[in-house]
C-alpha cells in the first residue's frame, strides 16, 4: 500500500534525486544495483522524481523500459540528493565519478550505500567527504563514523514477485541448504547446526544453473542481476517449510587487546578455544530477503546475540529463527513444536518483511533519514 504523502511533506522539499548506477555489463561481470533498486521502485510509488546517470534495469522484455532514466539536460548538480553505491566503486572506480562530486561547496546531500564484503569497507575511507553513509551489515559491537547509519539488502519487486509462497499453502518438509561461497559462519552451521536440523527436515542442497528453458523475462533478470536470480530456486523456495540463511565472519572479543598478555590469550585461544563469538559482520544476503519473502522459516544467526542491527529488527522466533551456536539445545526445543510453529514464523517473518522492507518503506526510510541528518 503506498503511504499517503502531502505536498505539505518534507519529501516535496528534495527537487530530485540522483543515481549513478553501473552499466549493465556481461553476467559475471555485472555491478547489480539491489540497494538503489529498491529505492527507486519505492520513490516511483511515493511520487518522488529521480534521475540517473545512464538508463538502469530494464523491467520488461517487451520494451525498453527502464525503472531509472538518464537525462541529457540534467546534471546530478541539479539535483537535491545524489547517491553512488559501493558497487560502482567496484565495477567502475571511483575515477569515473565526476572530479566535483566530493566538492566542499555543494549544493545536494550526497549519499553512499555500503554493502561491501568485509569488515574494513570504502565507507570508513569516504565517510569525510560525503554526507550520509547506508552501511549494510551494519553491527553495534563494532565502531562507526557518526555518518554512519544501518541499512539492509531488503525487498525489491523482482523479489516480492518471484518469491511468491506457493499457490496450494501446502509445503513440503525441507529445508533449503545451497550455499555456494565460502563463509566462516556458514562452515559453523554446517558442523553443527545443520545436523542438528536434519533430524528435523529432509535437507535440500541442491545449486541451481542458468537454464535455457526459463521465460525471457527471468533470463533477463538473470543477466541483470549478476547471474542471481533462478526460477526454479525461487520455486523450491516457495514450497519448503524453511531455508538457512547463514552468512558472515564469526569474530570474538579477547579481553587486554594489545597489551602482551592479550598476546598470549589469542594464541591460547586459538589452541583451546577458551572464547566464544561474540559478534559477526558481512551478514546481510540476498537469500535472507528471499527467504522471508517467500514465507520460509528463515534460520540464521541470532542477530542480536552477535550484534547485527537492521533498522527494522525482526524478533527471534517471530520473525525467523536466530541461532545461538553456544545453546544448540534451545534451536532442538523450537524445532520440536513442529512444522506448523516454523510455517506461522514463515508467515509472521513475510509479514514483518513486506511491512519493513518493501520498496516502499525503505524509501520512506530512506526520505526519512534525508530530512534528519
Amino acid at each position: 500500500m503506498v503511504p499517503k504523502v502531502s505536498e505539505s511533506s518534507n519529501y516535496f522539499m528534495i527537487k530530485s534525486i540522483f543515481f549513478f548506477c553501473c552499466p549493465i555489463g556481461t553476467p559475471d561481470k555485472t555491478g547489480y544495483e539491489h540497494q538503489i533498486i529498491s529505492i527507486a521502485e519505492g520513490l516511483r510509488e511515493i511520487g518522488v522524481e529521480f534521475y540517473s546517470n545512464i538508463n538502469y534495469w530494464c523491467e520488461s522484455h517487451e520494451t525498453d523500459s527502464f525503472l531509472l532514466t538518464s537525462r541529457n539536460d540534467l546534471s546530478f548538480e541539479d539535483c537535491g540528493v545524489v547517491v553512488f553505491s559501493s558497487n560502482y566503486l567496484l565495477y567502475q572506480g571511483r575515477q569515473m565519478l565526476p572530479d566535483n562530486l566530493f566538492a566542499k561547496e555543494r549544493n545536494y546531500q550526497l549519499v553512499y550505500i555500503d554493502d561491501s564484503d568485509g569488515l574494513i569497507t570504502d565507507g570508513f575511507n569516504l565517510s569525510d567527504n560525503v554526507d550520509l553513509v547506508l552501511k549494510s551489515h551494519f553491527n553495534k559491537k563494532y565502531i562507526y563514523p557518526s555518518n554512519f547509519r544501518p541499512w539492509q539488502f531488503g525487498l525489491t519487486n523482482r523479489i516480492i514477485t518471484s518469491a511468491l509462497p506457493h499457490q496450494t499453502g501446502v509445503r513440503k518438509n525441507k529445508m533449503l541448504v545451497n550455499f555456494r561461497v565460502h563463509h566462516s559462519v556458514r562452515e559453523e552451521a554446517k558442523n553443527k547446526v545443520i545436523p542438528v536440523i536434519s533430524k528435523y527436515f529432509s535437507i535440500n542442497g541442491a545449486t541451481e544453473d542458468f537454464a535455457e528453458n526459463e521465460s525471457v523475462l527471468d533470463q533477463l533478470y538473470w543477466r541483470q542481476t549478476g547471474r542471481r536470480h533462478y526460477e526454479n530456486y525461487y520455486s523450491r523456495l516457495s514450497e519448503s517449510v524453511a531455508c538457512a540463511c547463514f552468512g558472515g565472519y564469526f569474530q570474538k572479543t579477547i579481553p587486554f587487546q594489545g597489551s602482551k598478555f592479550g598476546y598470549i590469550l589469542r594464541h591460547l585461544d586459538y589452541k583451546f578455544k577458551l572464547f566464544s563469538y561474540n559478534k559477526v559482520y558481512q551478514y546481510d544476503s540476498w537469500r535472507f530477503w528471499e527467504s522471508l519473502a517467500a514465507g520460509c522459516c528463515t534460520f540464521h544467526v541470532d542477530l542480536d546475540k552477535y550484534g547485527a542491527v537492521l533498522p527494522v529488527m525482526p524478533v527471534n522466533g517471530v520473525h525467523y529463527l536466530g541461532v545461538n551456536f553456544d545453546d544448540l539445545a534451545f534451536l532442538e526445543k523450537q524445532l520440536e513444536k513442529g512444522t506448523d510453529y516454523l510455517e506461522k514464523i514463515g508467515e509472521q517473518g513475510r509479514q514483518w518483511a513486506m511491512n519493513n522492507y518493501s520498496p516502499v518503506s525503505t524509501a520512506t526510510r530512506f526520505l526519512d533519514l534525508l530530512n534528519s541528518d
